[in-house]
């Protein structure tokens, strides 16, 4: 599960959860990570069978297609607003 936050609001993380802070446009990497190419990405990093877990190791390996700035800005302006709306 994954989740956005757009606030400097400070919050605590729960056990086996991780929190990151991206460089370019928060809300991009959030889709990013939501899409089946990253998604395929992290089923074959995660182990596990009951729980499965990924490594901070793996996580960081994962590979996010980037866009120039203005397409990233462009997409999730564009997703965002289809979210907000939702």
């Amino acid at each position: 599960m994954s989740s956005h936050v757009s606030s400097d609001t400070q919050f605590c993380l729960g056990q086996n959860t991780v929190a990151l802070r991206p460089e370019v446009n928060a809300r991009f990497v959030y889709y990013a990570l939501r899409s089946p190419y990253v998604k395929n990405q992290v089923e074959d990093a995660v182990v596990g069978s009951t729980q499965k877990t990924i490594s901070l190791k793996s996580i960081r390996a994962l590979r996010i297609p980037l866009p120039d700035k203005s397409q990233i800005d462009t997409i999730a302006r564009i997703l965002g607003a289809l979210d907000d709306k939702i």
